[in-house]
């Protein structure tokens, strides 16, 4: 008997070294999560999973509940890329509505759009005027000099224009804050401030193009968020930028409005938080208490998701080793180089490509590490800090002791 005891208890603590050394991280990072939480007076979520095996090598509070500000743009960018393939491109369609004689057409332009998040913007290389000139182009090549019925701009989406209901009034009027419609124009921006009649800066820049190259535009043009019925031909399909182009400006300078955009990509018809939601419960086998989103983008603080969720997400989402292979890690700014993380740990060891999130209460960070011969997942969400800088702070402390100096 005193022979099997002692085989037993020394089988039981090979089994326990052996776990130590494959896992040797959760006892240091609990104690530092738990010491930060308690001089912060916070909440902090965190996860750490290997990849090449998917094994979850540190979880804290992994099922809790936090806001999780704009990460949720990896989570409409990624469902989009799976679902609709990274060359996606967004389409705007132009309809003569009338007859064609002489150079003229008896009738009126119809533009309709799909939520093209990038018509006119200036983040993207020679998009400023490239709607604008195939537009010129298309009524160039059918001969028209004249339209007499004026140019009508459908700037209507199933589901609704505008910003979310649930965002925060004082958001409304900042830059970040500008809502998605079926036409968006220069970001939807105008002097640093949100646009809330985005068709009809676009048509004002049209009339002014069309008339510039001598074409005859009979009346004002009108615009629609309601939506008009085509009832002509289709005279020409403008396409955008393919969504990994979309998505790397979304994920780089945490653009709200091409978030949005893409997450109403998934299910045209259906709120974009309620797609969102469904989408990532559908692929995960998730429920409600892991995720409920009131918009694509983040920036609504109704939305509640759980680390879990997340981590199961990055997974789901890794694609690849190489940030050249089209997966979503390409979408992602380089840690200590690029977009809003360029400032974080500038002289890091490690090569890291996250997305991170910040508002009043909220700081948070999801990606991908690659260390050694490795790549991670990684999660950590705080509420309730008292400054973002402060969470950094912890964030750097964890990259510190995961993936220590060679």
């Amino acid at each position: 008997m005193m022979n099997f005891r002692n085989t037993f208890y020394a089988l039981l603590c090979l089994a326990s070294l052996s776990l130590s050394a494959q896992n040797p991280y959760t006892d240091n990072i609990t104690s530092i999560l738990e010491s930060s939480e308690q001089q912060h007076k916070a909440r902090i979520a965190f996860g750490l999973v290997r990849l090449s095996d998917g094994k979850t090598l540190c979880e804290y509070r992994s099922r809790e509940r936090f806001v999780p500000a704009s990460i949720v743009k990896v989570l409409s960018t990624g469902a989009l890329m799976l679902e609709r393939g990274r060359h996606y491109r967004y389409p705007t369609e132009i309809y003569t509505v009338g007859q064609i004689q002489s150079g003229q057409l008896q009738g009126a332009l119809l533009i309709r759009g799909s939520g093209d998040p990038s018509l006119g913007t200036e983040l993207i290389e020679g998009e400023r005027y490239r709607f604008t000139n195939e537009l010129l182009r298309a009524l160039q090549e059918r001969g028209i000099r004249e339209i007499t019925g004026g140019i009508y701009l459908d700037a209507s989406l199933a589901t609704g224009v505008g910003p979310v209901d649930s965002w925060a009034k004082e958001d409304l009027d900042k830059a970040y804050g500008t809502g998605l419609y079926g036409l968006n124009y220069a970001d939807n921006q105008v002097g640093g401030r949100a646009e809330h009649n985005p068709a009809q800066t676009l048509a004002a820049a049209i009339e002014t193009r069309l008339r510039f190259a001598g074409i005859t535009i009979g009346k004002a043009p009108t615009v629609s968020y309601e939506g008009y019925e085509p009832e002509g031909s289709l005279l020409h399909t403008y396409y955008s930028q393919p969504l990994e182009v979309l998505a790397k400006v979304t994920n780089h300078r945490s653009m709200n409005m091409y978030a949005e955009a893409i997450a109403q990509r998934l299910n045209p018809n259906l709120d974009r938080g309620i797609a969102l939601s469904n989408y990532w419960r559908k692929q995960l086998g998730l429920s409600a208490q892991d995720i409920s989103l009131a918009d694509g983008s983040g920036l609504s603080r109704d939305n509640q998701v759980n680390a879990y969720a997340l981590s199961k997400a990055l997974v789901k989402l890794f694609g690849g080793q190489l940030t050249e292979d089209g997966t979503l890690v390409a979408t992602l700014p380089r840690l200590g180089a690029e977009g809003t993380i360029r400032n974080l740990m500038p002289e890091t060891r490690v090569q890291g490509y996250l997305k991170s999130g910040s508002m009043r209460g909220v700081a948070t960070y999801i990606g991908y590490v690659h260390y050694g011969d490795d790549w991670y997942a990684i999660v950590y969400l705080t509420n309730g800090m008292p400054s973002a800088r402060q969470a950094r702070g912890v964030f750097a402390a964890i990259i510190d002791d995961l993936f220590p100096q060679a």
